[in-house]
């Protein structure tokens, strides 16, 4: 069976992974309520969304399908109550290699996800060329060469603000008041965390944006 993502369908580790970030964020703290949060026994642990808000993410691989857990005593009982409120369309998601895409992730996305790996492993690893033609990553000797330009995606393109910031402390490719995000789900909560990224970056620059009350 095919899943297809909708409103009633839980993903638990974007359940958890953003409540983590939403609790910890600086930016908009306390105005934005988190969701309920899913513990991590019930997590799967190679998801390429630990991954994204995760900076202490510690696997050698990613994950990106899921399935349908049919098993009830795998799912929290709390959520289990929720699940039932929409009985007949609900889905609770397990990560498995066996599932689908859910997410629609595309080649750029990959390229992108792969040296968020190889930068998630390593912090100083990852060298980052511009060019004007195809994005590539080279895992082997973790060269990422191209442009945020040159990525067809939203979310590629928001790994590519990511770790020009971290890797090159590059601010000037995003300045502007237009989200890249356009309503993807994974996308819309990826750019909070990017923001988020080039707050607490440019807040060590000057202090006073935090200090002075503009989060």
């Amino acid at each position: 069976m095919t899943v297809v993502l909708a409103q009633t369908t839980l993903v638990p580790e974007l359940q958890h992974w953003m409540n983590r970030f939403i609790i910890s964020q600086k930016l908009n703290k306390f105005r934005e309520p988190p969701p309920s949060d899913i513990a991590e026994l019930y997590l799967g642990r190679t998801a390429f969304i630990e991954m994204l808000f995760n900076d202490d993410y510690a696997m050698d691989s990613y994950e990106w399908r899921w399935i349908i857990e049919t098993n009830f005593e795998s799912i929290p009982r709390a959520v289990i109550r929720r699940l039932q409120v929409y009985a007949g369309t609900a889905q609770y998601l397990k990560l498995d290699p066996t599932g689908d895409n859910i997410f629609n992730l595309q080649d750029d996305d990959f390229t992108m996800l792969d040296a968020l790996l190889a930068y998630r492993t390593d912090e100083t690893s990852v060298t980052i060329i511009d060019s004007t033609g195809i994005t590539t990553f080279d895992s082997t000797s973790n060269v990422l060469v191209g442009s945020q330009d040159s990525l067809r995606t939203e979310l590629s393109q928001l790994i590519w603000l990511y770790l020009d910031l971290k890797i090159r402390g590059n601010t000037e490719a995003y300045n502007s008041d237009t989200p890249i995000s356009t309503g993807g789900f994974i996308e819309t909560c990826y750019e909070q965390y990017v923001v988020n990224e080039f707050f607490i970056f440019l807040s060590n620059r000057q202090p006073d944006l935090i200090d002075g009350g503009v989060c």
